[in-house]
């Protein structure tokens, strides 16, 4: 997303539309688009402005600039209506990032906040108790990367690396002219990437937002695996709910995330479910992975009457994204959302269930197995209510197993609903219900449970072994 801000030297920082960007600057660009008659439908929370990654980095890059991406699809102004999904969740494998600690690569679920821009905030975020950082520039010189990164090093941050738009394809934005930023060379992004590969806190970097120039993506994305040696994963947005566009990112990335904002967008919850199934066709068979943006801004802020998510709305959003197959989750944006303290303690506390005291990164990270445990509905409603054309299961699910077995379950119904959960393991006596303070009996592999609008059940097994 692009928001008129404040401006930097030599840059703009920009609000990004997707869960947490923090936008200084108007980055309004108007790229050369490679793919002839695309018509893009974009997670845009206003007409002028557009609002806007984890796994083992696999390079896919060739001598030869893949400068001819094309689409086979006919998009349209109809986001989605005709695809067709299956209600079980897609196998996501293994996701390994690589924020490198003493060289030594480690699983890693990135949990944070897209900007903020505003160094000042890091110590804040880093206390609340995420690991990642992003700041968006149209123009960004290499030594305010490297200013911006030492500060998120210092209090123990992660940083997702912007790539300059204005350094990467044509734009009409009077900023690119304004700072002087013409296109960079091969050379000059080589030096850019491989000076910021030295810092062990770059994650990962990050396409210009809603890149619409496939050339130029897939370039970036090859010269990223030549110049960093580390051999970083490169994320993207697409920034629309359309097939033909979101289904091109898996040539040039290693990291497809997708913008869920059911409040703005005044859509019902599971519009998170559906824009992860879009990532999840789009991913199929090859190695990209795919996380969520999530709203954490006051639709007002950006000329809509949808409101923001309630605490129980987020945490629902957040664990829907998981049961999609998510192994990263980013919210939008820190500086409009940290003045909702509902929404900012609700963050805190998925955080904590995540990547902190709750250990549930490496359960969600670990390799997906067969979906077992099978579910009937015993009273409620058995689906969602129609999101872009489509409909869902009322209680999305997913089974992971490290060091035992783990359900993840939240119901994306508009009304209670109450399930039974069979095909237990055949050693399960009952499950804890993590974070709720309670278990439940099994019997005969299975249990009952209820599940009010936009719950969240997260079970472990607990086993006569």
């Amino acid at each position: 997303m692009r928001h008129l801000g404040k401006t930097k030297a030599k840059g703009c920082i920009q609000f990004i539309w997707v869960a947490i960007i923090i936008v200084a600057g108007a980055c309004d660009t108007t790229p050369a688009v490679m793919v002839p008659s695309v018509s893009v439908m974009t997670d845009t929370p206003a007409a002028t402005d557009r609002p806007t990654d984890t796994s083992a980095a696999t390079d896919r890059s060739t001598d030869t600039p893949m400068a001819t991406v094309t689409s086979t699809d006919t998009p349209t102004d109809t986001p989605m209506a005709t695809v067709t999904f299956t209600d079980t969740p897609a196998v996501t494998g293994t996701a390994v990032a690589t924020p490198v600690v003493s060289g030594t690569p480690a699983p890693f679920f990135p949990l944070g906040f897209m900007g903020p821009a505003d160094e000042a905030l890091f110590a804040q975020i880093a206390s609340a108790g995420f690991n990642v950082v992003y700041e968006f520039r149209c123009v960004q010189e290499i030594d305010e990367a490297e200013d911006y990164l030492n500060q998120a090093q210092a209090v123990g941050l992660q940083v997702i690396q912007n790539m300059p738009d204005c350094r990467a394809y044509e734009s009409k934005d009077p900023l690119c002219d304004k700072f002087n930023a013409d296109i960079w060379s091969e050379a000059e992004w080589g030096e850019f990437i491989s000076t910021l590969a030295t810092h062990d806190n770059l994650v990962a970097w990050y396409l210009p937002d809603e890149i619409d120039d496939y050339s130029a993506a897939a370039n970036l994305y090859e010269w990223v695996h030549r110049h960093d040696p580390r051999g970083r994963p490169v994320f993207g947005n697409p920034g629309t709910y359309q097939r033909s566009i979101i289904n091109l990112f898996p040539a040039f990335t290693d990291f497809l995330w997708a913008t869920g904002y059911p409040d703005h967008r005044e859509e019902p919850r599971a519009l998170v479910t559906h824009v992860m199934r879009l990532d999840a066709n789009a991913c199929r068979g090859t190695d990209t992975r795919w996380g969520a943006i999530l709203q954490f801004f006051d639709s007002v802020e950006f000329g809509s009457d949808g409101g923001y998510p309630t605490a129980r709305e987020l945490r629902a959003d957040s664990y829907q994204a998981i049961v999609g197959g998510a192994t990263g989750l980013w919210y939008f944006h820190y500086e409009t959302g940290r003045n909702l303290p509902e929404l900012l303690e609700a963050a805190t506390v998925i955080a904590d269930e995540i990547i902190g005291s709750g250990g549930l990164d490496q359960v969600i990270l670990s390799q997906d197995v067969p979906q077992a445990i099978k579910k009937t509905i015993l009273s409620g409603p058995t689906q969602s209510p129609p999101v872009q054309d489509e409909v869902y299961d009322s209680i999305q699910m997913r089974q992971k197993e490290h060091n035992g077995t783990y359900l993840f379950a939240v119901n994306v119904a508009s009304d209670s609903v109450v399930v039974e959960f069979d095909n237990l393991p055949a050693e399960a006596v009952a499950v804890e219900v993590l974070f709720e303070g309670r278990t439940i009996t099994v019997s005969d592999g299975s249990f009952q449970d209820s599940f009010a609008q936009d719950d969240v059940h997260i079970y472990r097994v607990i086993t006569d072994i």
